[in-house]
C-alpha cells in the first residue's frame, strides 16, 4: 500500500512533530526519556522502560515504535545502526529487506572490540526485532534476519546471555522453518553461539521460555492474531500460522529428543499443560498438512522417548488422534502418519479398542483402502502388512468375513483413480504379501482349513488368472513382468509352506493352461479383441510364468516344489506337441510355446521317456512337412526345436537324415524371401557341434552358387540384404571350419568372382575412359559382404593367405573414392565400406610376409594408375595413398619405407619416354642462346589459343603423364623428406656398378635432374603461355594452374637447395676437376654413375652435348648457379672456371658455355678476366662483316652468332662500364656498317634466326649506351633509326620490347645529362618523338582488345616498358580513342590500368572546365548543351554489373581476371567522381541527374558494402581506423594485397567520394533500402568512420581565411561548435537579428543537415524565418551543396530581402540555387517574378508554358 499521492514527503520518512505525538510517546514509555546525544529524534526509542503489557510481540502496529523494546542501549550505539533499525520497523517488505542487507554489510565491515561494544549496546533492540522478523511472512526477510543474527552472535558470543531467554523461543522454532535455507542458517547461528557440549545446557536454561512461547503459539494464537490483518492477506496469514505452529510442535519434539527425562521433568508442569490440552492432539486432524505432520511427529517422539506420558493419556490420544487418523486425505503427511501410527499401535495395541468404542476402527481402515490410500501408494501399502501383524487378534478373529472384507476393500482401491502403471506394482505386491500372510498364518489353526482353501483357490488363483488371461480386458494397469515375478515368488513360498496348497494351485493352473491350449483361444473373448493376438500374449505369459516359477523353485532347492513344477512343464509340453501336429504348424502360438519350453526346460522334457520319444517322432516325421506350410515365425520356432534336439543328440545317426530332409523341404518353398530366411536361420543362427556328420548337400551348393550370381542382377532391397547376410554367414562358417556347407572348389570360385567385381568397380569409378557394365548395387553388396567378413580375424587371415589377396590393392583404392568425382550415387557408402575393410586388414597385418603382400598389391595398382591420364586422381592423392600405407604398416621402419619408395622413381628410359614430346617442341628454339633473361619468347603479341594442335593427352586436372609423374615425384620428396631418398650408401652404389655391365644409377638423383628439366619447361610455359605440347593442357585447364606450377617451381628450388646443403656437407664437389680440359676435350663416358652431386652435374653436361641441347643447357645453368650459391663461390675459383670455359680448345659447346657464364657472372662483377673476355669478344665482333652476323643459321658453327651471344651473356645489370668508350664507339660504328649493308640487301624477316640477331643487337645496345659518358654525335641517328625501324617494321614482341626499353634508356639519359652533354640527343629527341609517341599511343590503344587475357610474364614485362614510354604522351594523341581508353581500364595489367586512368583524368578535367564555362555563358534555359558522362565510361560500369567478376574478386585468386576487372571497375567510379572536383554547381546537378537516370548507384553501393564486410550480416566488417581513405593513390595499389587492404580501402574511398559529391543520391538509396540489417549496418558504419570526417571537413573549409572573409562582415558573424557539428550564422541589422543554425547529425550525410532559422527583435522571438530556411535546406540537402554554399545563400537572401527584392515563388529563394541569378522573369498577368532557371524547369516538367500561380499563358 502506498501513501496518498497528495501527501508531502517528509525528510527521513518520519512523522511530523506535534504535541499530541509527543504525549503518545511519553505515555507509552512510562518513563523519562534518557538524554542520548547525537541521535536526533531517534533517541526516544532507546528508553529503559519495559514493554507495554498490551503490546503484541509477534507484530508491529502503526502506534508502536522501538521505544517499546527492552534493552541496554547506551550512547555508544552507532548512528548508522540506529537508522538501519529504524528502517526495520517499516511494514514494507522491500524496505525491511534492504535494511537487512545494509545491516549484514555493516556487520561484516565491523571488527574489533569497539564494534562489539556497539553491538552489545544494540542487542536489546535487536532481540525485539528478531522476535518479529524471524517469523515474518516473507521467506527472504526470515533468511536475511537469521543471516544477520548469525553474524551478531558470532561477534558477541557470551554477551548474548542476558537476552537469551527473551529470544530462545523464536530462535529454536526457526530451526524448523519451512524453508531449508532459513532453518540451516538458524541452526548454524545456534552452533556458532554455543559450543556443542553446551547445547543441552542452553536448552535446559531456556526450556521454560521455549515451552511458554510454543504454548502461546499453539493455544492462544490464530492466523489473525499472529499477523496484522490490515496489512497481510488471508492466504499469507494462514501460511504463516501453519508454519509457526508446526515449527512449535517440532521445537517441543526437539526438546524431548535432546533432553533426558530428568531434564524434561524440571518443567513437567508446562509439559503436562501442553499434553493435557485437547487442542494439542486435535491438531492431528487440522486442515493444514504442515500442522498435522508436526503433530504426528510429536506423538511418535513422545511414544519413543517418553512413553509414560502417552500411557497416562491413552484414552485422550485414542479419541483425538487414532480415531481420526484414517481421515487424513493428504498424501504429503502420510509418511509421518504411518510412522506415528505403527509406533503407537505397536506400543499400545489396545488403543484400537479404545478408539473403536464409539465407532469401530476397521471400517475406517476399509474406507482408507477403498480410497486407494488417498494416493500415498508407495507409503501406505507397504505399511499394511506391518499393521495387520501388530493388530490385536481380536480384531481379525471374525472368521472369513474379515478376510473377505479386508481383501475386497483392498482390491477396490484399484478403482479409486490413484493407482496407475507407475505404482501398480507396489499395490499388487502389498496385496500378495497380505494374502500370503493370511494363508500361512492360517496354518496355525486346524479349524481354519476352509478359509485357507478359499484364499488359495479363489483369491490367489484369481491373481494367477488375472496375469495369464486377464489382460484381454484391455484395462489392466499392472506391469506384466513385475506381476509375473511377484506371483512366482509367492507361489514358490506357498508351495514351501503348505504342500496341500501347492498341489491345489498347481492343479488349477494346469487345468487352465491345458484347456486354453486345447481350445486354441481364450475363454470369453471380448468382441473388440483379436483372438490370435490374445492367444499369443497368453502363450508368452505362460512361458514367462513357468520360467520364473522354475527359477524361484530351484533357488529354494525344495524337492517337493521341483516335482510339482516338473510335472506341470511336462504335461504342458506334451499337450502343445500334440496340438501342433494336429494343426500342421498353423498355430504360431503353439510353435512359440514348444520352442520356449524346449529351450528353457529341455532337461525336464528328456527326463521323461514319453515326452522324449514324442519329440523325436515329431522332428523326424512331422517337422519337414510343417515347414512347407507354416508361417515364417512358426518356422523359426520349429527350427529352434530341431537345433535343441541336435545339441542333445550330436552323435546320433538320425541327425544326417533329418538334416537332408530339412534342406530339401526348405528349398522346395516357392517364396524366395521365406526360403532365405529359413535357410539363414537353419544354417547360421544356431551353433554347431562337431560330430561325425557332414552338412554338405549338392542341392544346397547349387542353390548357393546361383544365389551369389543373383547379386549382379536387380534385386529387391530386402532380398539383397538377406542374400548378403546369408553369404556372409556361410563363408564365415566355412572359414572358421565350424561346418562345411560348400566344396573347396566352389568356395574358391565364388571368392574369385567377388575379386573380379571389386576390381571392375575400382576401374569404373576411377578410370574415366573405361566403360564396364557393372551394377552399383552389386558393388555395394560385395563390399558389404567383405566388410562384415572382415570383422572376423580368422577370415582376414584366410583372405590374406588366399589367391585373391591381391584385390586388397583395389579395395584400398576405393577408400579414397570421392562422391563429387563420380557420376554414381552412393559413392560415400562404397568408400566407407572399403575403409572399414582396410582398417580391419591393418589390424591383422602383423607378420612381415603379410605386410609385404598387402603393400605389393597396393603399390602395383598405384604405379599403373599414376601414368594413366584417364585415372581420376591427382599426384597429391597418390602420394597421400603411399604415405598412408607406410605410416600404417611401417611407421617405425624407416629403412623399409626407403626401399618401398624407390619403386616409384623412374629410370632414364622411362623419363625420356615421358619428356620427349615436350623436348621436341619447335618454338623459338634458337632464341634460347644468350637469352636467359627472356627465354622462349613467343612471336605473337598474346596467347594463341588456336595455335599448334597438341598430340598430348591430358587428365581431368589438365596434366599430361609427364606432368603427373613430375608432380607426384615432388609430392613424394615433400611428404617423406629428402632423407628418405638421398642418403644411400655411396660405396654400395659403386660396388653394384662395378659388378655389372648394366647401368647402375640412383633413381633418386636421376629424378632430381629430371625435375630440374621439368622446372625449365614449366618456366617457359609460364613466361609465354603458348599452346602446343605442354606439360598441362593450357587450352582447357583453369588459369589457376599457372599458379599451381609456380608453386611447383618453388618446390623444385626448395628441394634442390636442401639436397645441395646435405650433399655438399658430406662430399663437397670439386667443379674444377669436372671442367679440366683433359676431361672436357675427350669424349664424355657413355655411362655415368649418377649417385651423387658430381654424377648429376656430369650427366647434365653430357646431355647438353646431345639432343635438346638448349633445354639441358638451361638445366645445367640452374644446377650450377645453385651449386655456386651454396658453396659461396669465391672470385678466384670463378675465374679459374672462366678460364676453362673460354678456352678455345675446350670441348664445351656454345650452350654449355652460355650456361656456365650465366651462372658465374654474378661472382665476376669485379673480375679483370671477365673484362678481358668481354674485350676479346668485342674485338672479334668488330672484325666481322655483316654477312658473318646476319645469317639464318644461328647454330654453334656461326662464329658471329656465338661471339654476339657470349658478349650479351656476360653483361651485368646496372654495370657502370660495360666496355671502354673507344671499343664501345667502335662496336657501335661496326653495327652501323652492318645495317648499312642490310639497307642495300633487304632481309627476310620471316627467318627466326635473323630476328634473334636483331634482338641480341638491341640487347647489346641497351648495355653499351649507358657506359658511354660522352656525346655520340651522329651515332644517335643510328640508334634512333634502329628504334624506329624495329618498331615500324618488325612485329616480334621481344624486338619491340628491347626497342622500347632502349628508348626509355635514352629518355632517362636525356633527362639526367646536362644541356651541354646531351644537346645532340635532345635535338634528336625533338625530331623523333612525334613519330615514336604516335607509335606508343597506337601500341597502348591496341591493348584494349586484350582485356580478357591473362598475360605471360614476358608480355607483362613488355607492357611495363610500354607504360614507362607512354608517361610523356600528349593527351591529344588519345582524344580520338576515348572509347578504347576506357576499355584499357579493364586490361589485366596494373600499369596499363593506371596509365589509362591518368590519361582519362587529364582529359576529363579539361572537359569539365570547358563545360562549366559554357553552361555559365548559355544559362539554364539553353537546351543545346546536355552535359553527361562519357557513354564509354558508363558502359564500363554497367557492363561490370552484368558480369560475375565483382563477386569472384571477393574470393578469387590474386592473379584472376576478376581482380583486374574489379580494379578497373573501381577506377571507372573514381573517374566518375573526378568529374565533380572542378565542376560548378550547375554542372554537378546535370551529372547527378545522369546518375539517377542510369540507376548505376543501386548496383555500386551494395558491392562496396560487401567489399567492406557489411554484406552478409554475419561477416566481419573491415576496420578503417588505420587508413586515410579520403584519398587513394593508385600507384600504391598492388595486386598481391588487393583483398586486404587494397579493395576495401579503395571501396571506402569511393564511398567517401559518393558521400561528399552526391550525398542526396546516397541518402535516397539508403532510405529506400528494404534490407533492414543492411540499412542498420550502413548507418552504423557510416557514423563510425565517415560522418565525423566529412563533418569536420565542412567545418574546416568554413574556417579557412579566404572563405571566412567572404562570409563574415559587419552584419554577419559565424559561430562553430565542433563537438556537436553545428554552425550558427547570425545576421544583425540594427535591433533585428536573424539566426541560421545548421547541425550535422551523427550519421551525416545519410541524415540531412538540420536547418533552423529564428527571427528576433532585440531578445523577443517573433516568428520562424521559414522563407529563409527553405532555400538553405534545399541547397545543402537536395542540391548537394556544402555549408559554405548554404551560408552564402542565407547571407545574400537576407541582404537582398532588406533591399526590397522578392523571392521566386517556385524555389522560395531570392538567389537562384542553380546559377545564382535574381528573379527576372515577370508574369504579365499576376506580376510575380521567377528565376529564369526555375521557370524553364517548370515549363519542361509540366509540358506547358503557363504561369505556376495564375495558370495564364506566360508571354516571353
Amino acid at each position: 500500500m502506498g501513501k496518498p499521492k497528495n501527501q508531502p514527503r517528509i525528510k527521513g520518512n518520519v512523522q511530523p512533530t506535534s504535541s499530541s505525538r509527543a504525549a503518545e510517546i511519553v505515555a507509552a514509555s512510562g518513563a523519562q526519556v534518557p538524554n542520548v546525544v547525537g541521535l536526533g529524534g531517534f533517541q526516544q526509542f532507546l528508553g529503559a522502560a519495559g514493554p507495554s503489557t498490551t503490546s503484541n510481540p509477534f507484530l508491529f502496529t502503526s502506534s508502536e515504535s522501538l521505544d517499546n523494546f527492552q534493552g541496554n542501549a547506551t550512547n555508544s550505539i552507532d548512528t548508522d545502526l540506529v537508522f538501519i533499525f529504524k528502517k526495520l520497523v517499516k511494514r514494507d517488505a522491500t524496505t525491511k529487506l534492504k535494511a537487512l542487507e545494509e545491516l549484514e554489510a555493516y556487520l561484516r565491515a565491523k571488527d574489533g572490540e569497539g564494534s562489539v561494544c556497539q553491538l552489545e549496546g544494540a542487542i536489546g533492540a535487536w532481540t525485539k526485532l528478531y522476535i518479529r522478523l524471524a517469523i515474518d511472512v516473507d521467506r527472504r526477510i526470515r533468511l536475511a534476519t537469521n543471516s544477520c543474527h548469525l553474524l551478531i552472535v558470532s561477534k558477541i558470543k557470551k554477551r548474548l546471555a542476558p537476552h537469551l531467554k527473551e529470544i530462545i523461543g523464536v530462535w529454536v522454532i526457526s530451526f524448523f522453518d519451512q524453508s531449508k535455507d532459513v532453518a540451516r542458517i538458524a541452526l548454524e547461528s545456534f552452533q556458532a553461539a554455543f559450543p556443542f557440549e553446551k547445547h543441552n545446557e542452553v536448552l535446559v536454561f531456556g526450556q521454560a521460555e521455549i515451552l511458554g512461547y510454543t504454548s502461546e503459539v499453539i493455544f492462544e494464537k490464530s492466523p489473525e492474531t499472529l499477523s496484522d490483518p490490515r496489512f497481510t492477506s488471508k492466504e499469507e496469514m494462514e501460511q504463516k500460522y501453519a508454519r509457526v505452529v508446526s515449527s512449535s510442535y517440532y521445537a517441543i519434539s526437539y526438546l524431548i529428543e535432546k533432553l533426558s527425562i530428568i531434564e524434561l521433568s524440571k518443567t513437567l508442569d508446562q509439559y503436562n499443560a501442553i499434553f493435557n490440552n485437547e487442542k494439542t492432539w486435535k491438531n492431528s486432524s487440522h486442515t493444514s498438512p504442515l500442522i498435522r505432520k508436526s503433530c504426528y511427529n510429536l506423538l511418535k517422539t513422545l511414544v519413543v522417548r517418553w512413553p509414560g506420558q502417552v500411557e497416562e493419556r491413552l484414552e485422550l490420544l485414542s479419541e483425538t488422534y487414532l480415531s481420526k487418523i484414517f481421515s487424513d486425505n493428504n498424501p504429503t503427511s502420510h509418511v509421518d502418519l504411518w510412522d506415528s501410527l505403527l509406533v503407537f499401535t505397536k506400543n499400545f495395541p489396545n488403543s484400537w479398542t479404545i478408539a473403536g468404542k464409539k465407532k469401530p476402527m476397521l471400517p475406517k481402515l476399509y474406507h482408507f483402502l477403498r480410497s486407494g490410500a488417498y494416493g500415498s501408494i508407495n507409503v501406505s501399502y507397504p505399511s499394511l502388512l506391518v499393521l495387520i501383524r501388530i493388530l490385536q487378534s481380536e480384531l481379525i478373529s471374525t472368521g472369513r468375513k474379515f478376510y473377505e472384507e479386508f481383501l475386497t476393500n483392498f482390491w477396490k482401491g484399484l478403482s479409486s483413480g490413484t493407482i496407475d502403471r507407475s505404482n501398480s506394482t507396489t499395490f499388487f505386491k502389498a496385496y500378495c504379501e497380505c494374502l500370503m500372510y493370511f494363508i500361512v498364518d492360517l496354518n496355525k489353526f486346524q479349524n481354519q482349513i476352509d478359509i485357507q482353501t478359499y484364499l488359495v483357490e479363489q483369491e490367489f488363483f484369481r491373481l494367477v488368472e488375472l496375469y495369464l488371461i486377464g489382460f484381454q480386458s484391455g484395462e489392466s494397469i499392472f506391469q506384466a513382468k513385475e506381476i509375473c515375478s511377484i506371483l512366482a515368488s509367492n507361489m514358490a513360498l506357498l508351495m514351501s509352506k503348505s504342500k496341500t496348497s501347492g498341489e491345489l494351485i498347481i492343479k488349477r493352473i494346469n487345468d487352465l493352461l491345458t484347456q486354453t491350449m486345447n481350445r486354441g483361444a481364450l475363454l470369453e473373448q471380448p468382441s473388440n479383441r483379436n483372438a490370435e493376438t490374445d492367444y499369443k500374449e497368453f502363450g508368452k505369459r505362460m512361458i514367462e510364468f513357468l520360467d520364473s516359477l522354475w527359477t524361484n523353485t530351484n533357488i529354494a532347492l525344495d524337492d517337493t516344489k521341483i516335482i510339482l513344477v516338473e510335472r506341470l512343464v511336462q504335461d504342458i509340453f506334451a499337450t502343445s506337441l500334440a496340438k501342433s501336429e494336429q494343426s500342421k504348424g498353423q498355430s504360431e502360438v503353439l510353435s512359440f510355446i514348444l520352442s520356449s519350453l524346449a529351450q528353457n526346460f529341455i532337461n525336464l522334457i528328456f527326463m521323461k521317456d514319453a515326452t522324449r520319444e514324442a519329440l523325436e517322432r515329431f522332428i523326424k516325421h512331422i517337422l519337414p512337412g510343417i515347414l512347407m506350410n507354416a508361417s515364417l515365425e512358426s518356422g523359426f520356432y520349429y527350427l529352434d526345436i530341431w537345433w535343441i534336439y541336435y545339441k542333445q543328440n550330436t552323435d546320433s545317426p538320425k541327425v544326417q537324415e533329418i538334416w537332408d530332409n530339412l534342406i530339401v523341404s526348405i528349398l522346395g518353398i516357392e517364396n524366395t524371401e521365406k526360403e532365405l530366411d529359413l535357410l539363414s536361420y537353419l544354417v547360421i543362427n544356431q551353433p554347431f557341434k562337431k560330430g561325425r556328420h557332414t552338412f554338405l548337400n549338392d542341392q544346397f551348393e547349387r542353390f548357393f552358387t546361383d544365389l551369389v550370381q543373383q547379386l549382379n542382377a536387380q534385386l529387391d532391397k530386402n532380398i539383397r540384404a538377406k542374400v548378403e547376410n546369408f553369404v556372409i554367414d556361410i563363408f564365415l562358417s566355412e572359414v572358421l571350419q565350424l561346418v562345411n556347407f560348400l566344396e573347396p572348389e566352389t568356395r574358391s570360385s565364388l571368392l574369385r568372382h567377388f575379386s573380379e567385381v571389386i576390381s571392375k568397380a575400382a576401374i569404373s569409378y576411377f578410370v574415366t575412359e573405361e566403360s564396364i557394365e557393372i551394377s552399383h548395387e552389386s558393388i555395394l553388396s560385395v563390399l558389404r559382404i567383405f566388410a562384415k567378413l572382415a570383422q572376423n580375424d580368422q577370415f582376414l587371415e584366410f583372405f590374406l593367405d588366399s589367391e585373391i589377396a591381391s584385390i586388397i590393392g583395389h579395395i584400398y583404392e576405393l577408400t579414397f573414392l570421392r562422391s563429387h568425382g563420380s557420376s554414381y550415387e552412393g559413392t560415400n557408402s562404397i568408400r566407407d565400406l572399403a575403409q572399414e575393410f582396410w582398417q580391419r586388414t591393418v589390424t591383422i597385418c602383423v607378420m612381415e610376409s603379410r605386410k609385404e603382400k598387402v603393400t605389393r598389391a597396393i603399390f602395383k595398382v598405384i604405379k599403373i594408375s599414376i601414368l594413366n591420364i584417364h585415372y581420376a586422381a591427382s599426384p597429391t592423392d597418390f602420394t597421400q595413398r603411399i604415405y598412408k600405407i607406410c605410416e600404417t604398416l611401417y611407421s617405425n621402419d624407416q629403412s623399409k619405407i626407403k626401399n618401398l619408395l624407390s619403386q616409384f622413381l623412374l629410370n632414364e628410359l622411362e623419363w625420356r619416354a615421358l619428356s620427349e614430346p615436350f623436348l621436341s617442341l619447335k618454338n623459338d628454339s634458337n632464341l634460347f642462346q644468350g637469352n636467359f633473361n627472356w627465354p622462349l619468347i613467343s612471336n605473337s603479341l598474346q596467347t594463341n589459343r588456336d595455335g599448334l594442335q597438341s598430340n598430348i593427352s591430358y587428365d581431368s586436372y589438365g596434366l599430361s603423364s609427364y606432368g603427373r609423374h613430375g608432380l607426384f615425384t615432388i609430392e613424394l620428396f615433400k611428404k617423406f623428406g629428402l632423407q628418405s631418398f638421398f642418403n644411400l650408401n655411396y660405396d654400395q652404389e659403386i660396388s653394384a656398378f662395378e659388378d655389372s655391365t648394366k647401368i647402375k644409377t640412383s633413381t633418386s638423383h636421376l629424378a632430381l635432374l629430371e625435375l630440374i628439366l621439368m622446372y625449365v619447361l614449366c618456366t617457359d610455359i609460364i613466361d609465354t603461355h603458348n599452346t602446343g605440347n605442354h606439360i598441362w593442357d593450357a587450352t582447357t585447364a583453369e588459369e589457376s594452374n599457372f599458379l599451381n606450377f609456380k608453386s611447383f617451381l618453388v618446390d623444385v628450388r626448395t628441394i634442390l637447395k636442401k639436397y645441395l646443403k646435405g650433399a655438399l656437407s658430406r662430399a663437397p664437389v670439386n667443379l674444377q676437376d669436372i671442367l679440366e680440359p683433359s676431361i672436357l676435350e675427350s669424349n664424355i663416358p657413355e655411362h655415368i654413375l649418377v649417385v651423387d652431386l658430381q654424377g648429376i652435374l656430369l650427366e647434365a653436361i653430357k646431355r647438353t652435348h646431345g639432343a635438346h641441347s638448349r633445354h639441358w643447357a638451361r638445366v645445367l645453368q640452374f644446377l650450377s648457379a645453385n651449386i655456386f650459391e651454396e658453396t659461396k663461390l669465391s672470385i678466384v675459383d670463378a675465374e679459374r672456371l672462366l678460364d676453362s670455359i673460354k678456352s678455345e680448345s675446350t670441348n664445351l659447346n656454345l650452350n654449355i658455355k652460355l650456361a656456365f657464364i650465366m651462372s658465374l657472372k654474378a661472382y665476376l662483377k669485379t673480375s679483370s678476366k671477365l673484362k678481358e673476355f668481354q674485350l676479346n669478344l668485342a674485338d672479334k665482333l668488330c672484325s666481322l662483316e655483316a654477312t658473318n652476323i646476319f645469317k639464318n643459321d644461328i647454330s654453334a658453327d656461326n662464329i658471329g652468332w656465338s661471339h654476339l651471344s657470349l658478349l650479351v651473356a656476360t653483361t651485368i645489370e646496372d654495370e657502370e662500364i660495360f666496355l671502354p668508350k673507344v671499343q664501345s664507339v667502335a662496336l657501335l660504328q661496326r653495327i652501323g656498317t652492318w645495317y648499312d649493308v642490310l639497307q642495300a640487301e633487304p632481309e627476310d624477316f620471316s627467318s627466326m634466326g635473323l630476328f634473334s640477331v636483331h634482338i641480341q643487337i638491341a640487347r647489346l645496345l641497351n648495355f653499351m649506351i649507358p657506359t658511354i659518358q660522352e656525346p655520340l654525335g651522329n651515332l644517335w641517328d643510328l640508334i634512333f633509326e634502329r628504334i624506329r625501324d624495329w618498331l615500324l617494321t618488325h612485329r616480334h614482341l621481344a624486338l619491340r620490347y628491347e626497342a622500347i626499353k632502349l628508348y626509355n634508356l635514352l629518355d632517362r639519359m636525356d633527362s639526367s645529362l646536362s644541356k651541354e652533354d646531351n644537346d645532340d640527343l635532345s635535338i634528336k629527341f625533338n625530331l623523333e618523338q612525334p613519330i615514336l609517341f604516335q607509335l606508343f599511343a597506337n601500341f597502348l590503344i591496341e591493348e584494349s582488345a586484350h582485356k580478357n587475357h591473362i598475360f605471360s610474364n614476358n608480355y607483362a614485362a613488355y607492357l611495363d616498358t610500354l607504360c614507362i614510354a607512354c608517361k610523356k604522351l600528349p593527351p591529344a594523341l588519345l582524344l580520338s580513342n576515348n572509347s578504347q581508353l576506357h576499355e584499357l581500364l579493364s586490361v589485366p595489367h596494373l600499369g596499363i590500368q593506371r596509365c589509362a586512368y591518368l590519361f582519362l583524368r587529364t582529359i576529363l578535367y579539361e572537359k569539365v572546365i570547358n563545360l562549366s564555362e559554357e553552361l555559365e555563358i548559355i544559362g539554364s534555359s539553353g537546351g543545346a548543351i546536355q552535359p553527361m558522362f562519357d557513354e564509354s565510361l558508363l558502359t564500363q560500369i554497367t557492363r561490370a554489373h552484368k558480369e560475375n567478376f565483382l563477386r569472384m574478386a571477393l574470393t578469387g585468386d590474386h592473379n584472376d581476371l576478376a581482380f583486374y576487372h574489379t580494379f578497373g571497375y573501381f577506377l571507372a567510379w573514381k573517374l566518375l567522381f573526378d568529374h565533380f572536383d572542378y565542376a560548378t554547381i550547375k554542372l554537378k546537378s546535370h551529372y547527378i541527374e545522369n546518375i539517377k537516370d542510369t540507376d548505376i548507384l543501386d548496383e555500386f553501393l551494395p558491392y562496396v558494402f560487401e567489399t567492406l564486410g557489411l554484406i552478409p550480416s554475419n561477416s566481419t566488417q573491415y576496420t578503417l581506423s588505420l587508413w586515410d581513405f579520403t584519398d587513394f593513390f593508385i600507384e600504391a595499389f598492388e595486386l598481391e594485397y588487393a583483398a586486404d587492404p587494397g579493395f576495401p580501402v579503395l571501396a571506402a574511398h569511393l564511398y567517401y567520394r559518393a558521400l561528399k559529391h552526391i550525398p542526396s543520391v546516397v541518402r535516397g538509396w539508403w532510405g529506400q533500402c528494404k534490407k533492414r540489417q543492411l540499412h542498420l549496418a550502413v548507418d552504423a558504419y557510416t557514423e563510425k568512420y565517415f560522418s565525423s570526417v566529412i563533418a569536420q571537413q565542412q567545418i574546416e573549409y568554413i574556417q579557412r581565411d579566404d572563405v571566412k572573409s567572404q562570409l563574415q562582415d559587419e552584419n554577419m558573424s559565424i559561430r562553430i561548435a565542433r563537438n556537436s557539428n553545428e554552425v550558427i550564422a547570425i545576421y544583425r541589422l540594427d535591433e533585428y537579428v536573424m539566426e541560421l543554425n545548421l547541425r550535422m547529425p551523427n550519421n551525416f550525410p545519410l541524415r540531412p543537415i538540420e536547418v533552423h532559422t529564428v527571427e528576433r527583435v532585440i531578445m523577443t522571438e517573433i516568428k520562424d524565418l521559414k522563407w529563409a530556411q527553405l532555400p538553405v535546406q534545399a541547397a545543402v540537402n537536395s542540391q548537394n551543396g556544402n555549408l559554405e554554399v548554404a551560408l552564402n545563400l542565407f547571407k545574400r537572401n537576407i541582404s537582398l530581402h532588406f533591399d526590397g527584392f522578392e523571392d521566386c515563388v517556385i524555389c522560395y529563394s531570392i538567389v537562384s540555387l542553380e546559377d545564382r541569378s535574381l528573379p527576372n522573369k515577370t508574369c504579365p498577368t499576376c506580376r510575380n517574378r521567377f528565376h529564369k532557371s526555375c521557370l524553364y524547369k517548370w515549363f519542361r516538367t509540366s509540358n506547358s508554358s503557363t504561369c505556376p500561380l495564375c495558370r495564364q499563358e506566360f508571354q516571353k
